[in-house]
C-alpha cells in the first residue's frame, strides 16, 4: 500500500480464509489516513470517516428499508464484522447466534432455555440487521411463535373461547421467548 505498510508489522493481513477487498489489494488508504503522528502507534493511523458512514461508502446499508433496524448498526459494523479479514463469511467475528450472545448474554438465563436459543440460532425468529416487525422478528406477532408451534394454531382456531393474550396474538405476554425458570417458559 504505497510502500508505507511494512510486511513485518502487518504480515497476518491478507492470510485469512476471507479477506476484505481493500486489504487483499493492499489499499489501506481506502479506509485509513495517516494522522501525522509517528508510526507505529495506536494514534498514527485514523479512519477516513467514522463508522458506520465509512462502511456505507462501499457497502449497502443492510437495514435501510427496515422499520426496526438493529441498534448495533448505529455504532458501526465492526462490533460484529472484522474490517480486515476473518475465518467466517462476511467477516463475522463469531458464528451464528454466538455472535448475538456476545451482547445479548441474558437470553440464556433461566432453568428452561428455548430450543433456538439453546442452539444459538437467533435467526429462526429474528432478522440479523433488523426487520419490519417489532423486536426485529421475522414474522409479525404470534406468527413468529406459530411458525414452529403449529399445533397451537389448530387449538387456537378450534377453541370455543380464547385467552385474551392469545386472541390478541401476543404470546410473550405470558411466555418468555428465550428462557425461563418456569415451564412452559412462563414469565412467572
Amino acid at each position: 500500500a504505497d510502500g508505507w505498510v511494512p510486511a513485518n508489522c502487518h504480515a497476518i493481513l491478507g492470510r485469512a480464509k476471507f479477506v476484505h477487498e481493500p486489504v487483499a489489494e493492499g489499499d489501506c488508504l481506502a479506509c485509513h489516513v495517516a494522522t501525522g503522528l509517528p508510526h507505529p502507534g495506536e494514534t498514527s493511523m485514523g479512519l477516513v470517516e467514522e463508522e458506520p458512514a465509512l462502511c456505507l461508502q462501499c457497502h449497502e446499508n443492510p437495514a435501510a428499508e427496515m422499520a426496526f433496524p438493529h441498534s448495533a448498526l448505529e455504532e458501526g459494523c465492526t462490533g460484529c464484522h472484522s474490517p480486515h479479514q476473518g475465518g467466517l463469511p462476511n467477516f463475522v467475528l463469531q458464528p451464528g447466534g454466538k455472535l448475538c450472545l456476545t451482547c445479548h448474554e441474558d437470553v440464556k438465563q433461566g432453568k428452561y432455555v428455548h430450543g433456538p436459543v439453546r442452539a444459538d440460532n437467533c435467526r429462526i425468529c429474528h432478522g440479523i440487521h433488523g426487520g419490519d416487525n417489532d423486536a426485529m422478528l421475522n414474522l409479525p406477532g404470534k406468527d413468529t411463535c406459530l411458525a414452529c408451534h403449529a399445533g397451537i394454531r389448530s387449538i387456537m382456531e378450534n377453541a370455543v373461547s380464547q385467552h385474551e393474550p392469545v386472541a390478541n396474538g401476543v404470546c410473550w405476554d405470558c411466555h418468555t421467548p428465550h428462557a425461563s425458570d418456569y415451564k412452559p417458559f412462563l414469565q412467572e
